[in-house]
């Protein structure tokens, strides 16, 4: 599509009879129209119906995004790639180099101050001072149900996070170094399992970790005690550790939680969409908080 073309195809997004054929033409286009809107845009030329056009690259770049966590599904080794695809729903221009480097400045971290020789305990209590008290994570108590809290470029920039992502970050950083934690979907949380593999033991769970609430430490009683606060029946699936896809199906579905409770219908609707992405459905019993 060449220029003219391009400004002939905007000009008819105004004419009722054509419009949706023409809509239909530029989605088709695809990173053809995107480009061409950005360099328009840096050289800030006025075009009619620009509004209607921004809305089509949404569409667009939704669709892509759509296209991108397909194929993370056939291969989802990479946590940190599936909660960036996450975040480019909304930010589609965030590059994944951005997003590692701000981890890596994490492991960077972690790695300078490290002791090997500790037990385990000992070894989250100093990943606690430095994840909480020198780096400055915490969960957001204050705006728990502030979309940012389900995006992780967001939760780098604001260092705040909900019970997903900051357990995202924290397993990272810990599985960087070479400790075996685990993400566990647990209803109304969202933990970490620290396994016994230090011992030979890869299927036994030695203690819980909440990194939502500083990095506390808890055994399975403690969960069972705060399934039964909650009104829940225990399952199995509740302590046990869960996959990757799991993982960002649960912050799909947080942020589509977060989009309901204030209101924005069409990122609410967006969320939907991710959702059935997913080739199962979440445990109906799962519940974001």
């Amino acid at each position: 599509m060449n220029d003219n073309d391009f400004y002939a195809a905007i000009n008819l997004l105004d004419d009722p009879d054509v419009a949706q054929i023409v809509e239909q033409h530029l989605f088709e286009q695809g990173d053809k129209v995107i480009e061409q809107f950005r360099k328009i845009s840096s050289q800030n030329i006025v075009i009619n119906n620009q509004n209607k056009l921004e809305k089509i690259i949404e569409r667009i770049n939704f669709s892509t995004i759509i296209n991108r966590i397909k194929i993370w599904l056939t291969d989802s080794s990479d946590l940190l790639k599936g909660a960036w695809l996450v975040s480019q729903i909304k930010y589609p221009t965030i590059d994944f180099n951005t997003i590692k480097k701000q981890m890596a400045d994490i492991y960077n971290a972690v790695s300078a101050e490290y002791i090997t020789n500790l037990s385990p305990l000992e070894k989250i209590k100093v990943m606690n001072y430095i994840f909480y008290k020198k780096l400055n994570f915490s969960g957001n108590d204050y705006e728990m149900h502030n979309p940012y809290n389900s995006l992780i470029n967001k939760v780098f920039e604001n260092k705040k996070g909900n019970t997903i992502t900051m357990a995202i970050v924290y397993a990272l950083m810990l599985q960087k170094i070479g400790l075996p934690v685990c993400c566990v979907n647990m209803p109304k949380n969202f933990l970490l399992a620290y396994t016994a593999k230090e011992y030979n033991r890869p299927n036994e769970i030695l203690f819980y970790i909440n990194p939502y609430n500083n990095g506390a430490v808890f055994g399975r009683k403690d969960v069972e005690q705060f399934l039964k606060a909650q009104k829940i029946k225990p399952q199995d699936e509740y302590f046990a550790p869960c996959d990757n896809i799991t993982t960002i199906q649960r912050l799909v579905n947080g942020l589509k939680f977060a989009y309901n409770y204030i209101e924005e219908t069409e990122s609410y609707k967006q969320m939907e969409e991710v959702e059935q992405v997913f080739p199962t459905k979440l445990s109906q019993s799962i519940e974001w908080n």
